[in-house]
């Protein structure tokens, strides 16, 4: 849905494109109203597991098999999953949720992209948006862990996010839990043997990470902080 038009500002166009408090103004109204809407939309959901991954994946991947286990897991457990709603990790881990829930809860908010974004159909209630600041606020909302599977720019962005408001107390502490050592181990290891050296992290920073190969771990993380946080 085209929401501004003449020369106002695209919510997927940068804020910093924009000069003017006419075309700002419009750009931050129609952000919050997003923001409100998304909100109402997800007002009954309590408690869910943020799952973020590569939208790139096919169904072969065992990394798509893994999404989907531990998402079912979850689900039967009382924590249904909430992802950005589209396709392949996001699509198992929707998928997952709904097999696994009594009530059959998925939840996703999906970002209107000229690529790669199309909304999956495993989801029980969803919600769309042009503003990549809504998804991010909506899949936090109500997550009590985050889980990253590999990804692209827009896992790690979720991730470092992620990190950075829990670090700066902007945000509640809960488990941020990378799978595949594979393919985190060598990020883990940069932030721990050059960051910290150099001083501009802290042991403290990484106390939230969980790296791991298994989901059967990441199942017991994310419960066992449920257990202890109720």
């Amino acid at each position: 849905m085209q929401i501004l038009s003449g020369e106002s500002m695209k919510p997927d166009e940068s804020l910093a494109r924009e000069k003017g408090f006419i075309p700002t103004t419009k750009f931050l109204f129609y952000m919050l109203l997003e923001t409100t809407r998304g909100l109402y939309i997800f007002r009954k959901v309590r408690k869910t597991v943020a799952i973020f991954g590569s939208a790139r994946f096919s169904k072969e991947n065992p990394m798509y098999h893994d999404a989907y286990q531990l998402s079912k897991m979850l689900a039967k457990a009382g924590l249904p999953i909430m992802t950005g709603g589209g396709p392949s990790i996001m699509e198992a881990a929707n998928h997952g949720s709904l097999d696994g829930s009594p009530n059959k809860l998925s939840f996703g908010c999906n970002i209107i992209l000229p690529f790669e974004q199309k909304k999956n159909k495993y989801m029980s209630t969803s919600f769309q948006t042009r503003f990549f600041f809504v998804r991010k606020f909506i899949l936090r909302h109500s997550s009590i862990a985050f889980v990253a599977f590999p990804g692209g720019f827009g896992t790690l962005d979720e991730l470092f996010e992620t990190l950075t408001l829990i670090r700066t107390k902007c945000y509640r502490p809960f488990p941020v839990i990378l799978i595949n050592k594979d393919y985190w181990g060598g990020l883990v290891k940069y932030l721990r043997e050059v960051q910290i050296p150099a001083g501009t992290i802290a042991d403290e920073d990484l106390k939230q990470i969980h790296l791991t190969d298994s989901i059967e771990e990441a199942y017991d993380i994310i419960i066992n902080h449920r257990e202890h946080n109720e």
